[in-house]
């Protein structure tokens, strides 16, 4: 198979692949060391990058905790140090700590696990750094409930306030100032501005969309790139939330949410289509960059980004649900996106859900699949 199909020129390479989860998986993030974890049906596992070589991990404990729903990374101080702080869709969440081997092997170990609230899907989480040499933590709810945690250099864990939306949230990021937080809804368009320290309600916009699926933020440059299900992903104001324009990849009968991400410093965008292609665009021209094919059978649902010493790196990893996974490395060295054909820009409704409920449905499909001759294997899980 041909990793590197694409249009024109080559802009991404592979660099490495990755395998060694049995199920889907459904969330990635890269440290600021160069370490990725990924989140999966069957747990996570922490990859050195470039190599791809896999770290050792603690024991994930019972399988009730359930599925990685998000992950996000935060480096502790100025050290080499990281938290990996993850929830799942029973509702846990928490706190593996990564400290540097110096030369060897890394060190992992949990230092926190909770429950939060009735055990509803954790759909976002997202981490700022404070004077401390902590963080704070920011996560959401399938049930609606936005809480803020302090996270201290030790991974002790402090709650700031707990509030119960009015929305079904996708996902939640703080502010370029951060003192604010920005809560996106799944389900009916709405974003939500809070106040980052008490949670008082600063304003509510809407996309003009049914509902929200992935999404990728950029407050520095004032916007965000949100998957619309139909036919590819819509860029939109942060701050008016009114829709820039629409990069096409192709139709998407089965309507699923993917993610979506910004990549070299945000001036491309990045998302997958459901016949195992992603695609690159300029992010102010919508101009075409790349095609890359990683994934046969099955759609991308599953990618990230990371801008190290110059160097754009690419994650994507194929979401086969019941399948072994294939987690890929795409990199580009060198300058800023340059602009190679152009798409027409068209606006597009979104639709959106959660990942257990999607779990559900695909293995209600995978046993009529078992069970009928005339139709074809599902090959992923939504996001």
């Amino acid at each position: 198979m041909n990793l590197s199909l694409r249009l024109r020129s080559s802009r991404y390479k592979l660099v490495c692949k990755m395998k060694g989860h049995h199920d889907a998986v459904t969330v990635l993030a890269i440290s600021e060391h160069g370490v990725l974890a990924s989140g999966a049906l069957d747990g996570i596992r922490l990859w050195s990058l470039p190599e791809g070589t896999t770290i050792p991990i603690p024991h994930l404990g019972p399988a009730t905790r359930g599925a990685i729903s998000a992950l996000t990374w935060v480096t502790l101080g100025e050290s080499d140090n990281d938290l990996l702080i993850f929830g799942t869709t029973s509702g846990f969440v928490g706190i593996w700590l990564r400290t540097d081997g110096r030369g060897a092997v890394d060190v992992v170990e949990e230092v926190v696990i909770m429950k939060i609230g009735q055990g509803e899907e954790i759909t976002g989480l997202t981490t700022v750094k404070d004077a401390t040499g902590g963080c704070i933590v920011a996560l959401c709810t399938l049930g609606g409930i936005l809480q803020l945690w302090v996270v201290d250099a030790a991974a002790h864990m402090t709650s700031l306030f707990s509030k119960q939306l009015d929305i079904v949230p996708k996902t939640v990021s703080f502010s370029s100032t951060r003192d604010r937080l920005v809560v996106f809804g799944s389900r009916c368009g709405t974003v939500l501005t809070l106040d980052g320290v008490s949670g008082a309600l600063i304003s509510r916009q809407t996309t003009r969309r049914a509902a929200i699926a992935g999404v990728a933020v950029d407050h520095s440059k004032d916007m965000f790139l949100m998957d619309n299900t139909w036919d590819g992903f819509d860029l939109f104001s942060m701050s008016t939330c009114r829709w820039t324009r629409s990069f096409r990849t192709k139709d998407s009968p089965l309507q699923s949410s993917k993610q979506v991400t910004f990549a070299e410093c945000g001036d491309v965008v990045v998302g997958g289509d459901d016949e195992g292609n992603f695609h690159v665009y300029t992010t102010a021209e919508g101009s075409l960059l790349d095609v890359l094919h990683q994934n046969r059978p099955g759609m991308i649902q599953t990618v990230t980004s990371h801008w190290t010493n110059g160097r754009s790196w690419i994650v994507v990893a194929s979401s086969n649900v019941g399948r072994r996974s294939t987690i890929c490395l795409w990199s580009h060295h060198g300058e800023a996106a340059a602009h190679i054909s152009s798409e027409p820009s068209t606006e597009s409704p979104a639709v959106g859900d959660g990942i257990l409920r999607w779990v559900m449905i695909l293995a209600a499909v995978a046993f009529v699949v078992q069970n009928s001759s005339l139709v074809k294997s599902p090959s992923s899980i939504l996001l």
